[in-house]
Order: structure tokens, then sequence, then C-alpha cells
């Protein structure tokens, strides 16, 4: 077992050793990554670190987004870690350990939309070495937040980090070379009664991800997951990706059902014409694929996610709901695994008549016991200039996007709104 405190101190000196010009040019490269990031382009709430020594020098990320996002920073009080919110960095001054802290003392205790962490060290699977005193555990498993993530330079990650019970793991991991989310680092394992076939099925899926196969052996999930973090288990007739919480992602069509049933459907009334050859730029779990593909329609749905994209269409191939009809939708779905705006500039003008995204599909699936996992995993950014320009291009005859009543989509792009009543989500389209 390495021992924190001497890789904390072997890692500390190492970081020292940076030269000051190759820890600027990778603080860039790092700030580079995390604008283009979408949870950094969406947070409206951020809590982050204050940068002190030779740390990345997250002072000047916070003076370029003060006043666009409400920023919070860390205060050590009686050795408890608060958050305070600041309007200028000039309400900073220096407090605990030299680092740069506010001096309000008016604490906010509410949700936060991204946690920016420091570390010593990082590894692969999110896991952080820190300064010792564990105020972010801590915060992580007390407070209320969507999304963490922290910065590292690419030589400051390493290979093992001794790790205890209370220690937290976090959502990505930003360096000047790559982004890395901790929720794809997993290994492949089947339920604990399982035979040949079985495990050469998760033996062929470890190597399609590039993972390692893992024995289950008599483990149970909670003992499995507290050795491996993420698993995806094979079972004789489902796959599902789960992570060290138990939270879940797999294939099902509750939604789809209910809306194929109840046969009034506005999507299909803005379509118009039977037979359409679509593009779902947003996959997701394949809700809206499945019905539109049940009605007649010829559908390819794109997914960036690996993970995501392995079991939608894994379950899209092999799920049975008892309905032939059903089924046969299911399985004529073309799916593919790439970044929507990449494939949009792949393709020839006009080559769909409707182009369609839902960028706010993770939000109609807040009842379901997939969203945690799959918010984590999700993809996609979101609909920008340059990815409606393409739409508009590939489309024969429409784009229609579904978003939030409120979402500014709708005015900022000029779409024909179609409020639908009862419902906190609405379509709009464009005819092309």
């Amino acid at each position: 077992m390495v021992d924190k405190i001497l890789l904390r101190k072997q890692f500390i000196e190492k970081r020292n050793n940076l030269s000051e010009e190759y820890r600027k040019r990778a603080d860039k490269e790092i700030f580079k990554r995390l604008e283009n990031f979408k949870r950094f382009k969406l947070a409206k709430k951020i809590f982050i670190y204050v940068g002190f020594g030779s740390e990345i020098n997250t002072v000047l990320l916070i003076e370029k987004y003060i006043k666009e996002k409400r920023i919070f920073v860390p205060k050590i009080v009686k050795g408890k870690m608060e958050l305070v919110e600041i309007f200028s960095v000039s309400y900073l001054s220096k407090g605990y350990f030299g680092v740069l802290e506010p001096r309000s003392e008016k604490y906010y205790y509410g949700s936060i939309d991204l946690v920016i962490t420091p570390s010593v060290v990082f590894n692969k699977n999110g896991y952080r070495l820190g300064y010792g005193k564990g105020y972010y555990d801590k915060y992580f498993s007390s407070r209320d937040f969507k999304f963490s993530l922290g910065l590292a330079y690419e030589n400051m990650l390493a290979e093992n980090i001794p790790l205890e019970e209370h220690d937290k793991k976090v959502d990505m991991v930003i360096t000047e070379n790559r982004l890395i989310n901790t929720h794809e680092n997993f290994v492949v394992t089947t339920n604990i009664k399982t035979d040949d076939k079985i495990i050469s099925r998760a033996k062929e899926i470890a190597n399609y991800f590039e993972v390692d196969y893992a024995e289950r052996k008599k483990l149970t999930l909670r003992q499995f997951l507290s050795k491996y973090n993420n698993a995806m288990l094979v079972y004789k007739d489902k796959i599902l990706y789960v992570n060290q919480k138990e939270e879940k992602l797999f294939f099902h069509i509750d939604t789809a059902m209910l809306r194929i049933k109840n046969k009034s459907e506005p999507l299909l009334d803005i379509i118009g014409e039977k037979n359409q050859e679509i593009l779902d730029i947003t996959m997701g779990l394949a809700r809206d694929s499945i019905v539109l593909s049940y009605f007649g329609h010829r559908v390819t749905s794109l997914e960036a996610s690996k993970i995501i994209h392995f079991i939608v269409s894994c379950g899209l191939n092999n799920f049975s709901s008892g309905n032939l009809e059903i089924d046969k939708a299911l399985r004529k779905i073309k799916t593919l695994n790439i970044d929507s705006l990449e494939f949009l500039k792949k393709c020839e003008d006009n080559s769909y008549d409707i182009v369609y995204a839902d960028p706010m599909f993770s939000n109609n699936i807040k009842d379901s016991d997939n969203i945690a996992v799959f918010d984590k995993l999700a993809c996609f950014d979101g609909i920008r200039a340059e990815v409606l320009a393409e739409m508009k291009r590939v489309a024969r005859k429409k784009v229609i996007i579904k978003a939030h009543n409120l979402d500014a989509v709708f005015e900022s792009f000029g779409l024909k709104k179609i409020i639908r009543s009862g419902s906190k989500f609405s379509f709009g389209y464009i005819d092309v």
C-alpha cells in the first residue's frame, strides 16, 4: 500500500518543480477544455477553489466568469469548509494555509451546479489525494451539488491512490491533454449465477470497450463495486451499467410504450407526412426514436456516449415488449455512436426529411432509475448556432427541436413554437 503522506509529499514536490512556462501553457489548455465542456457552459452556480502556490491558477478563471455566473469559493471556519459567494476577486484576502479566502461571513448552503475541486493528485477513477483535512470529502457527502470535477496537470495523475471508506470521487478530471469521464472507467462482469455463454459474452464486451473482465465470484454487488467502482453487468436477457453509488443505466421503453398507446403525439402532427426519413441527433434512451419508428418513419439515431449507445442499441436489438409491432419498430432503428455535430458535417445537403433534437432529453426521465448515471455519461452539448445551421442544411423539410417552455432556444433561433397544454416542454420547428 502506497503511503498517503509520502505520496502527497512526492507529488507536491513534483508540481513545485514544474516550470512557470509549463504551468501557464497547461493552465491555458485546461481552461480551454473546461470552457468547452457542456456542464461548465450551462452551470449558473459554480463552487471553485482559489488556486495558490503551484496549483492551477483558477483566479484567472474566476475573474473571467464572475460577471456571468454565480461564483462561490471556500472559507475555512473553525475547522469546517464554508461556501461564500463573491462578486470580485478583491473580496479575497489571505486566510487559512495562506490561501486567498473571502472576508465575508455570509455562508451559502444551497445547491451548486458544478464543483471544481483542488487536489495534490488524482487517479483515472476520479479519486483524489488532497492536503489531508478531508474538507471536500465531507462536502461531497453532505451537500447538494449536480456535478464535480478536478483540474490537474497530466503528469500529476497517479496510477494508484490509497483509498479509505470516506474518500469520494469526482465525476470528471480535466488535464491539458484530455477530459477523463471517471464513469467510463469500469470492468465487465456477470451475475453471481451465470454460465459459460454469458461469461463469453461478457469477455467480448470487455474487449469491445478495451476494459478488464472481472469474475464476479460470490461477491454482492456492493462488495464488487467497492473494489471496482463502476461495472457493466451482463445477464442472459439484459445489460446494465452501475456505478459505485449503485445507480443503474439499463434499457426499457416505459414512456415510449405509453406514448404509443396514447396515440396522441404532437411530434407526429408537426412532421405531418408519413414514412419520413428522420435523423434524431440526441438518441439518449431512444424514446422519441422508438415512437417515430413505430408510426412508420425511418429513423437514424445518434449517440456520442459509447456506453449509452451500446446499452441502448443492445436493448433495441434484443428487448421483448410482448408486442410484435413494437419489437419490429425497435429493430428498425439505425443507431450510430458518433458526436452529432461531427456526423452532421459529414452529411450531404438535404440528406434527411426531418432533423430532430431533444437537448433536454435527460429531464424527460427524471422519475426513471436511469437518470442519475445517465446524466453523468451523456455527451450532448445543447443546441448552438453551429449545430442548428448544420441541422438546417441537412434537412429537406423541417428541423424540429424539443425544449423546456422557458428555454431561449425558441426565440433565439426563430422557431415556430407549438405550446403543449399542461406540459413543461414544447416543440419548435423551422421549415427549410
